[in-house]
């Protein structure tokens, strides 16, 4: 089975090549093959056996040019706990991001999958598999912003299939999945930088444009009321929310200005009554009521430094993610609901840039 795709930054002109060697941290390069770049595991893991594994790969350049390392492989965890966390890590610049479960006692870190580029959003289907926007999935191009992708991971196996990818997809930030069982997809930079909403097929990849252009300028966060509306926010000038009807794609302007600042992730409560978002740069929790679109703030804890994703317990608690901080600490909070305090609950670990935050189920 698949482990995973091994990358390098080639010299120009140099085709870089990949293999096991022996030496330190070799301990289990027997249990692995390298087929091209792509890592494999020639044996299905158990975790309760094993759940790590060390190996030490060689890259080569047709120069004659090596360079090793070490990797650690985590074998997954089956997401059977419902109520788990589950986070959208970009990881460090121009490497790949990581898929993390935190699990919701004890509150530990382990890692689902390192091998999606750009994972930004992330969502779970009626059967809990999850559903991820992957900013620009292609591992293998140097180019700033090749074509992004929608990801699915089985939630039993961990089986990852990347469903839909490429034009017209450039930047997809947000996924949501709709009662129908169809994915609905922002897209910041679809159709020369107009920007669109997408409905997907979950089986085919088959994307539908529902709206594109209009008020949109440069979308960031999505999210789905219980009656179907579709959300996203935008960071164009004035900063706003906009309502996409699920049918038509007619647009409205359902709040500007104001508060936000650079509003990204959303989530609505389950009333469909009022919208929770996450604005990075004013620092704050900010509640928009529907469809009158007033603003209030939840929280403006000074913790905060640059919230990004946010979503809504069962408790009617939130969970927001925060990317950066003055100390460089990055967190997972839990914001109470009527208080407004935050209190984290996953510091670093394996964060390096948590983006979307969503629960096992």
């Amino acid at each position: 089975m698949n482990a995973g795709t091994l990358v390098a930054n080639p010299d120009l002109g140099n085709a870089n090549t990949f293999q096991l060697v022996p030496g330190a941290g070799s301990t289990d390069n027997g249990q692995f093959t390298i087929v091209g770049n792509v890592l494999q595991l020639n044996s299905t893991p158990d975790i309760t056996v094993q759940p790590t594994y060390s190996i030490r790969v060689r890259v080569s350049d047709s120069s004659g040019g090596f360079f090793e390392k070490v990797f650690t492989i985590y074998v997954m965890k089956i997401l059977v706990e419902d109520g788990d966390f589950l986070v959208a890590d970009r990881g460090p610049y121009n490497s790949t991001g990581t898929i993390l479960l935190i699990t919701k006692q004890g509150l530990v870190q382990q890692i689902i999958t390192t091998t999606i580029k750009d994972p930004y959003e992330m969502t779970t289907d009626a059967a809990g598999n999850l559903v991820i926007a992957d900013y620009q999935h292609d591992l293998t191009t140097q180019q700033i912003n090749p074509a992004g992708g929608i990801y699915a991971i089985d939630r039993q196996t961990g089986a990852q299939r990347l469903v839909a990818a490429g034009a017209p997809f450039v930047t997809p930030l947000g996924v949501k999945v709709e009662s129908s069982g169809s994915w609905i997809v922002a897209d910041a930079d679809a159709y020369n930088f107009a920007g669109a909403v997408f409905r997907v097929d979950s089986t085919t990849g088959t994307r539908t444009t529902l709206s594109t252009a209009g008020n949109f300028y440069y979308l960031q966060g999505l999210t789905l009321a219980p009656n179907g509306d579709i959300y996203v926010s935008d960071v164009g000038t004035p900063k706003k929310i906009i309502k996409v009807n699920p049918v038509t794609g007619a647009q409205t302007v359902v709040s500007s200005g104001g508060l936000l600042q650079f509003p990204v992730g959303m989530a609505v409560q389950s009333d469909g009554n009022s919208l929770v978002v996450a604005d990075a740069y004013a620092r704050k929790l900010i509640s928009i009521s529907l469809p009158g679109g007033q603003q209030t703030v939840i929280s403006s804890d000074p913790q905060f430094v640059q919230p990004t994703h946010v979503t809504i317990e069962a408790d009617g608690n939130y969970l927001v993610t925060d990317g950066k901080s003055v100390s460089t600490t990055r967190r997972l909070f839990r914001v109470d609901k009527g208080t407004g305090i935050a209190t984290p609950i996953s510091i670093d670990g394996f964060f390096e840039q948590p983006r979307g935050v969503t629960l096992a189920k």
